[in-house]
């Protein structure tokens, strides 16, 4: 992953945390502004930043273009796709580079890493955290827990690091769940449970058909 920086005469571009962006002519898919997180995160409270992320691979096309195109193409983006800043706001810029940002998954890759593992835990002083150090795709909580867990343990708890974001199950799943079981008491498919629930949420009764359980859940979040 790439992540490009850019600083902003301006004191805020969105109010949003992050934002993700589907579009196949703009090339980053996530953005953020650190200082709706926090405005210690901006040394002027007059201006303020924007990170767009890059998922990209070791030596593809994005990851090989330079530091100065990447800060040119966010501020193209940013400004002529997105209508998000104007060119002269744009003060600057820099791109960092993260190779190992998130573990990258082959077939039968659980075997290596099952060696790899129960070579590490057969010493007592060594634990493993965070996305790469136990190979799990974490969100950044759950990367975050591990060190404090494992701190814990440092200190004489006894906490398995193995077990945070363990569970085989997404929030998106139990909704579906849910909806599909209200479907059984209607008579209704799934999709149209949720798009009428989500109508009569609006004010109306109209709605549009929703052929599939998964596009109800996208249409409703």
């Amino acid at each position: 992953m790439i992540t490009v920086n850019l600083m902003l005469d301006r004191q805020q571009m969105t109010h949003d945390t992050w934002l993700y962006v589907h579009d196949r002519d703009i090339l980053f898919g996530r953005l953020h502004e650190p200082k709706n997180w926090s405005v210690d995160m901006v040394p002027d409270q007059s201006k303020t930043s924007v990170v767009a992320e890059y998922f990209c691979s070791f030596g593809d096309e994005i990851w090989n273009r330079s530091d100065d195109t990447l800060v040119e193409q966010t501020a193209r983006h940013l400004s002529d796709d997105l209508g998000f800043v104007t060119r002269n706001e744009v003060l600057g810029g820099f791109a960092v580079r993260c190779p190992r940002a998130y573990p990258s998954y082959t077939l039968g890759y659980e075997k290596a890493l099952d060696v790899i593992k129960g070579f590490v835990y057969s010493f007592d002083n060594l634990q493993i955290i965070g996305r790469y150090g136990t190979f799990r795709y974490n969100n950044a909580d759950h990367s975050v827990e591990t060190g404090l867990l494992a701190a814990k343990n440092i200190l004489g708890e006894a906490h398995d690091l193995e077990q945070v974001n363990a569970a085989q199950e997404y929030h998106e799943i139990k909704r579906l769940d849910k909806a599909r079981a209200a479907a059984n008491g209607t008579g209704r498919d799934a999709g149209e449970t949720v798009a009428a629930a989500t109508a009569a949420a609006n004010g109306n009764g109209a709605h549009h058909a929703v052929p599939t359980p998964v596009a109800a859940e996208v249409a409703t979040r």
